[in-house]
């Protein structure tokens, strides 16, 4: 695996063929990609974008495969990797080098031993393994670009994408912050349109945090949540565990920072817990005195101390979300009520 400054190289050496894998599903991955977009280069159009699901996995092997790559470089950002998909992926990015093309991985989710050997094997480059300290879009901005010109902008995405990411609420952010996720949610639950999030990216790239793209999305957001918000609030559970309360909704198509901060703020809670009912995924976030990480892997997931998340998948039938609440308390009274 190559140093650090030879990956410097390497990327200054690609900019007419790098091609970029990131986050679909939230302003780190988006982050990522404007990083490499504004000091490296990469066009809108070499941007693919997907997440740790099989189903998304697949849809960037045909994605790759359409692309006919050949002696470039792929860079993954900000994609954490399931115990399920490590075989695939390591297919995939052998399938990469065999046509010439040379891979690097830039992540900050925690990755198991088999993971970082298996995945890490094939790459030239490999930042993985949890990161309590910086998010994906820093750890790009500092692998890569920290100390180049134009500090200024990587500085200010990096924070921005850092108070994001890791659920730290901040006054003058937090209406930034509402505004770009819900955007992001309503481009992926109600158009889905790949073109819509890389002109995004775009945006984003130029320091255009306040565009049209995000103000149009933003205000579509908010008519469709109207009743999403109703149905959550409908739904709110509230729990002692311990010393803790903790905060339980269900909805749908809603940005899961916004989802959190309104059941933290109804109940009061200490861990707010969202889930999606459309796409099953969960979302936990909590304040700095608790560490929400915990439950989440007991639950089958993984995370950040205070943003973490994972999946409904053991739970079936008409009373599913009653067996996952139950669930999660079980889960959470063996961490927390001690």
């Amino acid at each position: 695996m190559i140093s650090r400054e030879d990956f410097r190289k390497l990327v200054k050496s690609n900019r007419a063929s790098i091609y970029n894998v990131t986050h679909i599903a939230d302003f780190d991955g988006m982050g990522s990609a404007a990083m490499l977009m504004h000091y490296a280069g990469v066009p809108k159009e070499r941007i693919f974008f997907g997440n740790y699901m099989r189903q998304a996995i697949d849809r960037i092997i045909e994605e790759l495969n359409a692309a006919k790559l050949h002696n470039s470089l792929i860079i993954f950002t900000d994609m954490g990797v399931n115990d399920s998909t490590i075989e695939t992926l390591k297919g995939l990015l052998h399938w990469l080098k065999d046509k010439g093309n040379k891979v690097a991985w830039i992540d900050h989710h925690p990755w198991n031993d088999t993971a970082v050997r298996e995945i890490g094997g094939e790459c030239a480059y490999l930042v993985a393994g949890e990161n309590k300290n910086y998010c994906a879009t820093e750890l790009v901005y500092k692998e890569l670009f920290e100390n180049e010109a134009d500090t200024e902008y990587g500085m200010n995405l990096a924070n921005i994408a850092h108070y994001a990411d890791f659920n730290i609420r901040n006054e003058q952010l937090d209406p930034l912050l509402f505004e770009i996720t819900g955007a992001i949610t309503y481009i992926n639950y109600n158009q889905g349109n790949i073109a819509r999030l890389r002109d995004l990216v775009s945006e984003f790239a130029k320091g255009n945090y306040k565009n049209g793209i995000t103000k149009e999305a933003y205000a579509n957001y908010l008519k469709d949540s109207e009743l999403s918000i109703k149905e959550l609030e409908e739904s709110l559970e509230k729990h002692s565990i311990g010393n803790l309360t903790l905060g339980i909704g269900y909805s749908k198509r809603l940005g899961s920072t916004q989802a959190c901060a309104i059941i933290a703020d109804e109940l009061k809670a200490d861990i707010a817990i969202f889930v999606n009912t459309d796409s099953r995924k969960v979302s936990l976030r909590s304040d700095k005195a608790v560490d929400c990480s915990k439950l989440a892997i007991a639950l089958g997931g993984g995370g950040h101390p205070q943003a973490s998340g994972c999946e409904v998948n053991a739970e079936s039938g008409e009373d599913w979300k009653e067996l996952f609440s139950a669930r999660v308390l079980e889960e959470a009274a063996k961490i927390y009520g001690r």
